[in-house]
């Protein structure tokens, strides 16, 4: 009977201790999960955050998915600068956090050039991502799912409604369809041309606010804002037109859907009727860093 015993609890202490060491050896990074290689998969001009999440700290779950609630940031303060990666049980990557930069093309009918630069060596961001011990190749997926590089196709289905015309019109200069031209003209209202037309007139504007983080890299501009003048004087259907980053495109937005107009007028009736507008950002020059 003892040696009946025995062989059980030998039988146990092997069981247990394979179940150990196949613990241990799901833990341990896949091969293909070093730090170059999730580096070199982060590579980019710039990258963003898909969620445009705020906070120090994130932490994702092995599908991509924020596991704490988190503030929002304006979609031009989503970029990220990486500066380090760690990969165990999770991949912890170490960054900076950036601001979009658009400068305005260098020749007619040139394209916008998009940068990204921070606006403060001390907004650190620590973002951790679970991996999947039984398929750990996902990863690369997930971070596709966390992260864009550049402003990749994608990006303008998860950014504001008044990002998305830009945005598609950027990712696709030579579809006719996405081109703001062909976007402005599709946005509905009379034309603002003709004979027996008055255009609208601003009767009250609110000034927009200009964004810390902008301050702080002392960055400024102006923003196109592209709306149409309802009828009865409000704004309607607003979008950017040309943006210029650093959080300023999105305030600029939110001073001009409180602004106030006498409506376009035809044949003595008020009409909807399309137009750009400029939001205008300077630093005065008593500003102090």
């Amino acid at each position: 009977m003892e040696n009946v015993r025995a062989s059980w609890r030998r039988i146990v202490v092997v069981g247990v201790l394979a179940v150990s060491l196949a613990g241990e050896a799901f833990a341990q990074p896949n091969p293909m999960l070093t730090q170059q290689s999730v580096a070199a998969h982060l590579q980019g001009p710039f990258l963003v955050l898909r969620g445009m999440y705020d906070g120090n700290r994130l932490d994702f779950d092995a599908q991509g998915k924020l596991r704490d609630l988190a503030g929002v940031l304006p979609f031009s303060l989503s970029a990220v600068r990486v500066d380090g990666v760690a990969v165990g049980g999770k991949v912890v990557i170490v960054g900076t956090r950036e601001g979009l930069e658009f400068t305005a093309p260098s020749v007619p009918g040139g394209r916008m050039e998009v940068s990204a630069a921070p606006w403060s060596q001390d907004a650190r961001v620590e973002i951790r991502i679970r991996i999947d011990r039984h398929h750990p190749e996902e990863l690369f997926a997930t971070l596709d799912k966390i992260f864009a590089t550049g402003l990749q196709d994608g990006l303008a289905d998860v950014a504001p409604d008044y990002w998305q015309p830009w945005l598609r019109h950027w990712q696709h200069p030579d579809d006719p369809a996405y081109r703001l031209r062909s976007v402005i003209e599709a946005d509905g209202g009379e034309s603002c041309r003709g004979d027996g037309f008055t255009p609208p007139r601003l009767l009250d504007s609110m000034p927009p606010e200009f964004s810390t983080e902008a301050r702080m890299a002392r960055y400024e501009g102006v923003v196109v804002v592209h709306m149409t003048v309802a009828d009865s004087g409000r704004p309607e259907r607003i979008f950017i037109v040309r943006p210029l980053g650093m959080g300023l495109d999105d305030n600029a937005v939110n001073a001009v859907r409180q602004y106030q107009f006498m409506p376009g007028m035809k044949e003595g009736q008020p009409v909807a009727c399309e137009t750009n507008v400029e939001v205008s950002f300077r630093l005065g020059s008593s500003f102090q860093p």
